[in-house]
């Protein structure tokens, strides 16, 4: 039998290899072109080497870099040494093409697809190889330099020539390969003009979609009856070849120019270059085909005058081409494109419903995926390709581009995957085809094949192959090799298809339905044996690696455009598995070079996946923030002003839209684009969904953490921006100021709820990941271990917010305490539970600084928050008592004096009179009762809070804590149950851990110094800002804060004297109130008795006498029995009802400017 069919296939394998070699020798020699071809260095050495090329110049060893070119002969000997041999398999493929076509020329009597496809097919593919590998060879522009550098280090090394050199150099070296290959294949005309012309109808056919669409080609339902029949037709298997085809009219029409004197030829080569403006080579490799083409014709001479006159007419073929070409072929392509996202939209539907008809028409699926494919990497092929010069009508670029191609890279990819998931059925199917159907057919044509003793074995062999298959066994994991079988037919057709067989092919001979029935057979073994490797020749999207760029533009388009775009995401990320598969299996290094690529390329897409569906969240919550800002009280009370027969409005006012307003039909874009940003993302959500993990390469990439970092990355900078506002003023001024914290926790909570709709599409906790963010925004290191007291002692330089929303609000609240208290109109209203201002002050206090505030503050930064803010505040306190110290050192005498003297009036008078910066001194106890006020409702807000979210542990924490009397004196066992109860915002009283050990900071010496204090604190009662303190009933409070002291005094003497105390007596602390009550008691009552004729004295002495009430209530020792006997309660009940009842001094003066009803 004839071996042709045997050559084929090992040159087609050969070409494949050989054509991988030369691309990345070429890509070697100009992306990572050798220093010393570049190097200036090198330079002359490198223009003797090419000078007499393919002689050696007798001047090389004189030009300079020449010892420096010896010098690295080894380096440079093993760099060009891959591309050297790969240059030297080109001469050797180049005689072993020729040697076959020549024979081909001589016995073939046939080449037709329809009569042996097999062979026909093969030759085309060999023959378009060896093409591409010439212009390949003629791009690489350093050609010659190669191998007369490789020779010359070769010498030096070997101290011999290099065998081969001389025969591979004059063919390397020449200026036109494609001149050569014309004359070397002249002889092929008629044998490639018979090809040609048995491609011209098929071809015609499939590249026309009215054609495809009008008969049905790819059509399941157009004949709902025959929907289960196996697909057997010719046309539906060579649909799969026509890229195949295609390049080879393009190329036989270059390399043998006398093919065109076939019938039909001229118009075939008219059709497909109408097709495109490039055409691809290798690897991504696109050449401007009608331009060579053009130029090649021009200088074509034939030796055929009869062709030489006809060819006159065929050589303008290409430049008329040329000028169409743009409006042609994008406009064809388009509609291509649209006939086949119909057709496989259908398939899929189809299929997903009904698997089982998967194997039945799996050759029409590999087709229509085929086409698919084509046109993808048509499209891609052109999307960044110039428009060619030489055209008359041009496009615009918005006009080539195809803003659903991401589509049909989506129903590909669905549809290659859905095959493969029914691989086993599929080959299980065509496994009880091949025993059966085609056993049965194929048995019936033995005769015929039998008048040829040549075929008898191999026909029986096929026969013996198809009756050994066993379906079941293939079903389970069986493998079958039936190459042996495939290849006995390619050689029973090919020995039919020569001239001297006695059993020739063509219509006319009757066995034409017995071959096609074989060629029938030999595709179903391979859907049996070779599954893997058909679909990825038919559906693989890998080649698109070469075409990144443009591939990451469509998918970044896809991801951002609707309506359905974004689903098809998956399909890019799923694409960069696929990737690292398309360098060549003998050269791994390209393989892991790509592979990295990949890698980054994969990254780079969820990246910008998650990006997406993070901004569309972004979109979401926004619209949603708006819509519950339309229900904010200030909105409902500007409608309840407009009330008013007095109210008018100004020009400029802008009305709050009102609750709804967004549902109006006016308005029903602005839903419209919100149900948009609401699909878009969850369709990307859909997309991450599909993978639980992908391997790209050597790296496993997990996409739903992504998204999750996304998210938490976006939760944060949303938190830390929304923190702090940036208020204008002045119109240049910027002054930066806190969130509301029941703004900023409502504003938060729909954020939240917004990114945690991703939980309902995707399979993701972002409750956890919610939680973590909030427990980084709230938490630093410097907090120490759970449980203890080290974030009070640590030092500043390790307290790092590092932008953290706790640490605005700690600057904040800290800058509250330090500054803004310090200034009159700020005034903490226990009524209230909160600071409050004056109405004429523009700084609110309340909107920050009360109950309500901070239990949504507390609800942000949980109880590490607050601890932070605690501990500025008991910074500030201290710093404050270490200036009262100070203060009492100075007043130590006199207040000694004081303790003894004060039941003298005469001698207590005297004795006041020598005290020094009372004033200050209780300037400095009042902002430490501020501080501590606030300290207390922070503590309440917390434990609001912490009993809302945790009830169980506040419960245990609770009751731990009550099982145990007050640990006033720090005793180390019940530390930690102490500390719970504060985290849980627990009102510790006497156990006030934390404050204690601020203020040990301030009895390292001179503790008996603080025994004093009882007496300061009843003296400062001659102070001016008591003379001037105005209670306000309201309010509950005074107007300059002096009540705060109720909390300081308590506070402070309690803990100073269980820091300084011995013997861990209580009663020395109940002594020291003591002192206060009744030193203070005594004043004040000799204060009553003059107030109505001091002009010294206060202004509202009622509110100075009920603040003694006020300090026994707030005391956790004393009660009120104790003042009772100083001042009887009759006496203070009587002066709180006069401040209750009027609102006018006792003295009948008018109260200060300020403190009328209004004020607050």
């Amino acid at each position: 039998m004839s071996k042709i069919s045997d050559k084929l296939s090992i040159l087609r394998q050969h070409g494949r290899a050989l054509l991988h070699r030369v691309t990345h020798a070429k890509k070697v020699l100009t992306s990572q072109r050798p220093v010393y071809f570049s190097d200036k260095a090198y330079a002359r050495v490198c223009e003797a080497l090419v000078k007499r090329y393919p002689e050696t110049d007798a001047t090389l060893e004189k030009a300079p870099g020449h010892e420096l070119l010896l010098n690295k002969a080894k380096q440079i000997f093993e760099e060009l040494e891959p591309i050297y041999h790969a240059l030297v398999d080109v001469v050797e493929f180049k005689d072993h093409v020729n040697g076959v076509f020549q024979e081909s020329s001589v016995f073939l009597a046939e080449l037709s697809i329809d009569v042996n496809p097999t062979l026909t097919l093969c030759f085309l593919e060999v023959f378009t190889l060896y093409a591409q590998v010439l212009l390949t060879l003629s791009s690489i522009d350093d050609r010659r330099l190669v191998m007369a550098m490789f020779q010359r280090v070769f010498v030096h090394i070997q101290r011999q020539p290099e065998p081969l050199y001389a025969r591979t150099a004059a063919y390397v070296g020449l200026e036109s390969h494609i001149k050569v290959a014309q004359e070397d294949l002249k002889n092929l005309g008629n044998l490639m003009a018979r090809a040609l012309s048995s491609l011209q109808m098929t071809y015609l056919k499939m590249r026309t979609y009215t054609s495809l669409r009008k008969e049905g080609t790819l059509s399941l339902t157009l004949k709902p009856e025959q929907m289960a029949y196996p697909v057997v037709d010719k046309f539906r298997h060579q649909l799969c070849h026509a890229e195949n085809i295609y390049l080879s009219i393009m190329y036989a029409a270059l390399l043998v120019p006398e093919c065109l004197a076939g019938p039909g030829v001229p118009e075939l080569l008219k059709f497909a270059l109408s097709e495109g403006y490039v055409t691809t080579i290798s690897k991504g490799t696109v050449l401007e085909f009608h331009s060579l083409m053009d130029a090649i014709y021009d200088k074509f001479k034939s030796s055929n005058k009869q062709f030489s006159s006809a060819f006159s007419k065929h050589k303008k073929i290409p430049k008329d081409a040329l000028s169409t070409v743009v409006v042609d072929s994008v406009p064809r392509h388009k509609r291509m494109r649209i006939y086949l996202r119909q057709e496989l939209n259908s398939m899929l539907s189809l299929f997903r419903d009904t698997p089982g008809l998967l194997a039945p028409k799996f050759q029409l699926v590999l087709s229509a995926i085929s086409l698919a494919r084509e046109e993808c990497l048509w499209y891609f092929r052109h999307y960044k390709a110039p428009m060619p010069k030489g055209s008359s009508k041009k496009m615009a670029e918005e006009d080539v581009r195809d803003n659903r191609i991401t589509e049909l890279l989506y129903l590909v990819d669905q549809l290659t995957g859905l095959i493969r998931a029914n691989k086993r059925s599929i080959q299980r199917y065509y496994a009880e085809y091949m025993r059966g159907a085609d056993f049965a057919k194929l048995s019936e044509f033995k005769p015929i094949f039998a008048q040829g003793s040549v075929f008898t074995e191999a026909v029986n062999s096929i026969l013996a192959g198809l009756q050994a298959v066993d379906p079941a066994a293939v079903f389970k994991g069986k493998v079958y090799d039936f190459r042996v079988l495939r290849l006995n037919w390619a050689r029973i057709e090919a020995t039919m298809s020569t001239q001297s067989c006695p059993l020739p092919l063509g219509p006319q001979s009757g066995r034409q339905h017995a071959v096609d029935r074989f060629n029938l057979a030999a595709a179903h073994t391979r859907f049996v044996d070779e599954f893997d490797e058909v679909v990825d020749e038919f559906s693989s999207l890998r080649e698109l690696w070469w075409y990144r760029d443009a591939l990451f533009d469509a998918f970044s388009k896809g991801v951002k455009d609707g309506p359905n775009q974004p689903l098809h995401a998956g399909t890019f990320i799923r694409m960069c598995q696929q990737f690292p598969l398309i360098g060549n299996q003998f050269n791994p290094q390209e393989r892991i070079e790509i592979g990295q690529q990949s890698v980054v390329l994969a990254d780079r897409l969820l990246v910008d996946v998650t990006t997406r569906i993070a901004a569309l969240l972004n979109e979401i919550a926004k619209s949603f923030t708006e819509f519950d800002n339309q229900l904010q009280e200030a909105n409902s009370a500007l409608g309840l002003l407009m009330k008013q027969p007095s109210f008018k409005a100004s020009k400029d006012m802008q009305l709050p839209p009102a609750p709804g307003s967004e549902s109006e039909f006016r308005k029903r874009s602005l839903l419209e684009r919100l149900r948009l940003y609401e699909r878009n993302a969850w369709q990307l959500c859909a997309v991450l969904n599909e993978f639980d993990t992908i391997i790209v390469h050597d790296v496993v990439l997990h996409p739903r953490e992504y998204l999750r970092e996304k998210l938490s990355e976006n939760l944060r900078k949303f938190m830390r921006n929304s923190a702090l506002l940036e208020i204008q003023k002045d119109g240049q001024r910027v002054e930066s100021m806190v969130q509301r914290p029941s703004i900023l926790d409502r504003q938060v909570s729909i954020y939240v709820s917004t990114i945690k709709l991703v939980e309902n599409f995707l399979d993701i906790d972002m409750g956890n990941a919610v939680r973590q963010i909030y427990l980084a925004e709230a938490w630093i290191p410097a907090l120490g271990a759970p449980n203890t007291l080290d974030y009070v002692s640590v030092d500043d330089s390790d307290v790092k917010y590092e932008g953290n929303t706790i640490g605005i609000f700690v600057q904040w609240y800290t800058d509250f305490i330090i500054r803004r208290l310090s200034s009159p109109g700020i005034v903490f209203s226990p009524a209230r539970r909160g600071f409050v201002s004056q109405a004429n002050l523009p700084f609110r206090a309340e909107l920050t600084a009360d109950l309500c505030e901070l239990k949504s503050f507390a609800r942000i930064v949980g109880p590490y928050g607050v601890k932070l803010v605690e501990r500025e505040i008991l910074k500030f306190i201290l710093s404050a008592c270490i200036t009262m110290k100070e203060l009492l050192n100075q007043n130590k005498v006199v207040l000694v004096e004081l303790a003894r003297e004060y039941t003298r009036e005469n001698a207590c008078r005297d004795t006041l009179l020598k005290l020094r910066d009372v004033d200050g001194f209780l300037a400095k106890a009042i902002s430490i009762g501020n501080a501590l006020c606030f300290r207390d409702i922070l503590h309440e807000a917390l434990r609001e809070v912490v009993e809302e979210r945790a009830p169980h542990l506040f419960g245990v924490a609770k009751t731990a804590f009550n099982q145990y009397r007050a640990n006033t004196y720090m005793a180390v066992e019940l530390l930690p149950t102490d500390l719970m109860a504060a985290d849980c915002g627990i009102d510790v009283g006497l156990s006030d851990q934390a404050l204690k050990r601020v203020l040990s900071k301030a009895c390292t010496s001179e503790a008996a110094l603080w025994d004093l204090l009882p007496f300061m604190f009843a003296a400062c009662f001659t102070s001016n800002l008591w003379k001037a303190a105005v209670f306000r009933p309201a309010l509950e409070a005074h107007l300059n804060n002096v009540h705060t002291l109720a909390k300081a005094i308590n506070s402070l003497i309690v803990a100073f004297k269980s820091i300084s105390g011995v013997g861990n007596n209580e009663q020395e602390i109940t002594l020291q109130l003591l002192n206060f009550v009744n030193v203070s008691s005594t004043l004040l009552l000799r204060m009553a008795r003059s107030s109505s004729t001091d002009k010294k004295g206060p202004v509202d002495f009622p509110s100075v006498i009920t603040f003694m009430d006020t300090f026994v209530q707030a005391s956790p020792i004393l009660s009120r029995e104790v003042l009772d006997a100083n001042i009887p309660y009759s006496l203070l009940r009587s002066y709180w009802k006069l401040l209750y009842a009027n609102f006018v001094s006792v003295k009948g003066q008018k109260r200060p400017e300020g403190v009328d009803q209004d004020v607050f």
